[in-house]
């Protein structure tokens, strides 16, 4: 398992998009977002500006655990029994 965790040190609140389940969120300002997730090949966690300069993060996996102060996400077929993995 793979953990990133993420301080938004900014002005402005970060968007989270969870592929392919269709979830959206934000870590709002001085948030902190934990993403957990299997780390396979084909999952890949994104960072990016939007066009009206927002950033943004992408997290694109089967399977992922989002912990921030509005609560625990889980999704995927197969959950995530630990993050100590």
């Amino acid at each position: 398992m793979k953990t990133i965790r993420f301080d938004n040190l900014s002005d402005h609140e970060v968007q989270l998009i969870v592929e392919p389940w269709a979830w959206a969120g934000a870590v709002g300002r001085e948030g902190v977002v934990e993403i957990t997730y299997p780390g396979d090949d084909a999952d890949r966690v994104e960072f990016a500006l939007t066009k009206d300069g927002s950033p943004l993060i992408a997290i694109l996996t089967e399977r992922v655990w989002i912990q921030t102060a509005h609560g625990e996400f889980e999704f995927g077929s197969n959950p995530i029994e630990s993050k100590a993995d």
